[in-house]
């Protein structure tokens, strides 16, 4: 019981340094924690390390005296409670377990939570009842997968948590806070390789918010590149994180948008995104949100209906 339970942890930990922006991201969901990109970079890796530590403390077999059991019951009583607030307050609908990789419902996670926990429970007891005879020592050939696990997670998460290169199109404007709640595009101003400037503030846009490494985020270009080349529709304007400049020429060369891309940093990308996790599409107008649509599955007629302003603006 042990084994699996810390199993389980290490992959929901592993999982989650695929994309720690994502999950950043549905950590701003539960509406727990302060609205702020730093806070929540912050809390979604401290979840990450707690899990992974967890979990491969579970696999090596550090007892405790039962105290690892119990503290892993109550975090799951922690994270459970977390889940069903974000359900019920939030309309959560991707408790984030196991990050951006695998999709799983409030309804899900919690059956999955209350079955760790009787799973947990489980070994606690037997624990404490186990006569005297039973090995309580570390698990050598475990405690090395433990520790192999946990410094992989950690690999990966470093190797993973780039700092996000400036982006050296954007021109900066002066617009004061109170105009930006009112018109959150009028602060990207792009020059193009021409020298020419492209002023989100001014005129209609399709704006496209995307992950340079969300699978979403790249099959939404093609009706990007179907709708910017439709008649009377307004221009199309990626707006894309990206780690560094290497990042973005793949997704250029792995996507082909037919329109303009630049990069954005990973604290924009939280402004912008005002759901789960992008893409997500805005209509512009005059540097205000006048539509907003998230779909993982976008269509032409989407996006018609957005520059129609059929799709209403959301907060």
């Amino acid at each position: 019981m042990e084994l699996l339970v810390g199993v389980i942890f290490l992959v929901a930990a592993a999982t989650k340094t695929y994309d720690m922006f994502g999950f950043a991201i549905q950590v701003r969901n539960y509406g727990v924690f302060p609205a702020n990109p730093d806070t929540e970079m912050a809390m979604a890796w401290t979840m990450t390390i707690v899990e992974a530590v967890i979990g491969a403390a579970l696999i090596a077999g550090l007892h405790l005296r039962g105290m690892l059991l119990a503290g892993t019951a109550a975090l799951l009583v922690a994270f459970t409670g977390l889940i069903a607030y974000g359900w019920a307050f939030h309309g959560l609908e991707d408790c984030g377990c196991f990050g951006t990789a695998i999709t799983l419902g409030p309804g899900w996670s919690i059956a999955k939570n209350i079955v760790l926990l009787i799973m947990t429970g489980y070994a606690w007891y037997e624990l404490h009842n186990a006569s005297p005879d039973v090995d309580r020592k570390l698990r050598s050939p475990a405690l090395a997968v433990a520790g192999a696990g946990l410094a992989a997670v950690f690999a990966v998460g470093i190797l993973n948590d780039k700092a996000v290169a400036p982006n050296k199109n954007l021109v900066e404007v002066e617009i004061s806070e109170e105009e930006l709640k009112e018109r959150p595009f009028a602060k990207f101003v792009f020059k193009k390789e021409d020298g020419t400037e492209i002023n989100l503030g001014e005129g209609k846009y399709i704006v496209p918010v995307l992950n340079a490494t969300c699978d979403h985020c790249r099959a939404s270009i093609a009706p990007l590149n179907e709708a910017s080349q439709t008649p009377d529709f307004p221009q199309v304007v990626g707006l894309v994180m990206a780690d560094d400049e290497a990042a973005m020429d793949e997704f250029r060369a792995m996507t082909s948008p037919q329109f303009e891309t630049f990069t954005i940093d990973i604290s924009t990308l939280f402004e912008l995104v005002l759901g789960s996790a992008p893409p997500a599409f805005y209509l512009d107008v005059d540097g205000a949100n006048a539509g907003y649509l998230e779909s993982e599955e976008l269509t032409l007629d989407d996006l018609l209906k957005l520059a129609e302003g059929e799709i209403e603006s959301v907060g």
